[in-house]
């Protein structure tokens, strides 16, 4: 819901106006304030997202914000947060159950939580750019999150005073979660001509825990695979790092709505060539890479760790390569074809991905390295189970 007018209920926005940083400037200067008096709208937001996988999981997520929106010019957008209330309750099956039993990570990501922020949640820019003289276009695009800094400051404080090591929680169940989350995306359109387009997209992020909070919620992880990511792999199939997981080794078809792969660091880059075929048929051809990565060891999944070099971890219990190569040997690519349907208002489309390197080698000389050649993938019997299918509704990017 928006108001259009910029209400400040808090009076956040006019004390800023009002704290002196020099002689003659402030800490939000009267130009800034005045454009946000003129121009911002206050949005009050409300959602509720229900997810379901058949005998895997299923889990509530709700969420509320306070916040003001600001169209700086015809390309320029600010959508500023200040509340933001997130509520997960999760629900897990028997099968996904035995997995949470040997995986700390998701134990510890996985439960009850409740994101608070009422200062500061989230900052996002939008810049939609404008045609060139090279028949070009440029977005950009970023957003700042973070969750639960006041807890942790009343936490703390609170903990100061009372000399105690208490950790707040809700009906003592339910986590205070506490993290920072950052994404960026750039995308470049170049028309070849009025029939033919090359796109080009590079998206990257970054999450990490704070005070009390060991991981970054799984809800707010990154994961890679998909119709808008590298649609080779099946959504949270890939990575993260060089890990395999079990469920891709016993029957990737089978599994294809069930893999749970996510971590704290994503970068992922597509590059697609469109073109017409006929009438509101369109064609592409696509080269997607990328994987997503774990910021520290995860003893329970090997090789998933972003690092600059190469080491082997003696401590590895997911009983699989113990090698954790640098995160540039770890970059997946993937390729394919796709057709779109444009119906104007509607674009419905079909991508066939195939996998062309693994983020891991097939197998490694005695001293941990590894050819380049064992990384790329072998289609001796190429067959329709190597294809991966994504339905698209848009263009992927």
């Amino acid at each position: 819901m928006y108001f259009p007018r910029f209400r400040d209920y808090l009076g956040g926005w006019k004390i800023l106006n009002k704290i002196p940083t020099g002689k003659n400037s402030k800490l939000l200067g009267d130009d800034y304030y005045t454009v946000m008096e003129e121009d911002a709208r206050t949005r009050i937001s409300g959602s509720y997202n229900y997810i379901l996988l058949l005998d895997w999981y299923q889990y509530n997520f709700f969420n509320a914000s306070y916040g003001y929106d600001l169209q700086r010019s015809s390309t320029k957008r600010y959508i500023i947060d200040h509340v933001g209330i997130d509520l997960l309750l999760p629900n897990t099956r028997p099968q996904f159950d035995t997995i949470l039993a040997t995986n700390d990570f998701l134990q510890r990501s996985f439960g009850q939580q409740l994101f608070v922020s009422l200062l500061f949640r989230q900052l996002s820019y939008v810049n939609t750019g404008t045609p060139n003289k090279l028949n070009g276009r440029r977005n950009l695009s970023f957003s700042l999150e973070v969750a639960g800094a006041e807890v942790w400051a009343a936490n703390e404080l609170y903990n100061s005073i009372q000399n105690k090591s208490t950790i707040f929680r809700l009906n003592d169940t339910i986590d205070f979660s506490q993290y920072i989350k950052f994404e960026f995306d750039y995308r470049r359109y170049i028309d070849i001509n009025s029939k033919q387009l090359l796109a080009g997209r590079v998206n990257f992020g970054i999450a990490t825990p704070f005070g009390y909070t060991s991981d970054v919620p799984y809800v707010k992880q990154f994961f890679a695979g998909g119709s808008y990511s590298l649609r080779a792999w099946f959504p949270r199939e890939l990575g993260p790092g060089g890990f395999l997981d079990s469920l891709t080794i016993d029957n990737r078809q089978a599994n294809s709505t069930r893999f749970y792969q996510t971590g704290d660091l994503k970068l992922v880059f597509n590059l697609e060539y469109r073109f017409d075929i006929f009438w509101r048929l369109k064609g592409a051809l696509f080269l997607d890479g990328g994987n997503v990565w774990t910021l520290r060891q995860d003893p329970s999944r090997c090789g998933s760790q972003f690092l600059f070099r190469r080491q082997t971890f003696m401590d590895c219990t997911s009983g699989v390569d113990p090698v954790n190569d640098p995160f540039y040997k770890q970059i997946a690519l993937g390729g394919g074809m796709g057709f779109r349907f444009d119906f104007t208002y509607v674009i419905l489309g079909l991508d066939l991905g195939v996998k062309l390197r693994n983020p891991f080698p097939d197998v490694r000389a005695d001293n941990g390295t590894a050819r380049e050649g064992a990384y790329w993938v072998k289609y001796s019997n190429f067959g329709f189970k190597d294809i991966a299918f994504n339905l698209v509704l848009g263009y992927p990017f």
